[in-house]
């Protein structure tokens, strides 16, 4: 007498857990995309609660609200509302004297530059490398100078160390 043939086991999980694996991704998927996209920050620099800084070929993230009270200090004790460029520097730095010769020429109206040789200003830079530091810059970084910091419609929106002297650079920083 002919034995039956017994189905294996084996092909009947496989049949019940294809359809479990597939819901757990399509659920795993979901959860991702709806907890990711929820918590993100907005694109928008200004919507952002840190600001970028850029220096030496590598981005470092600050506190928005920090640097914020820094520049609407400098707003205020300037009276300079339209202000889109913030530079600190020392007159005995050479990168800091061709920082501010270029910002003169290409963006005079937008730039505020202040020499930290004068106390109130070296104040406010010390203000600014604390903050940068206590945000995890190494403080070779946070007391160097020049240092931008970037500003649209009064409120930060980067920071950049060194003397960049490449219009279109500072175009795009402007135009985000």
């Amino acid at each position: 007498m002919p034995k039956a043939k017994r189905r294996p086991k084996h092909k009947n999980m496989l049949a019940v857990s294809i359809p479990i694996v597939l819901v757990l991704s399509i659920l795993i998927i979901y959860y991702v995309y709806t907890h990711s996209s929820s918590s993100a920050p907005s694109s928008s620099p200004l919507n952002q609660q840190y600001i970028s800084v850029y220096v030496d070929g590598s981005t470092y993230r600050v506190s928005k609200n920090d640097i914020a009270s820094i520049v609407s200090k400098v707003i205020k004790d300037n009276q300079r509302e339209s202000i889109n460029l913030i530079a600190f520097g020392a007159t005995t730095c050479p990168f800091c004297r061709n920082l501010h010769e270029f910002f003169e020429k290409y963006f005079k109206d937008k730039c505020l530059f202040l020499w930290i040789d004068d106390p109130n200003n070296a104040d406010l830079f010390r203000n600014l490398a604390k903050i940068e530091q206590n945000n995890g810059l190494p403080p070779s970084y946070a007391y160097s100078v020049p240092q931008t910091i970037v500003v649209k419609h009064g409120e930060p929106i980067a920071i950049v160390i060194g003397g960049i002297t490449d219009a279109s650079f500072w175009q795009n920083l402007l135009s985000a």
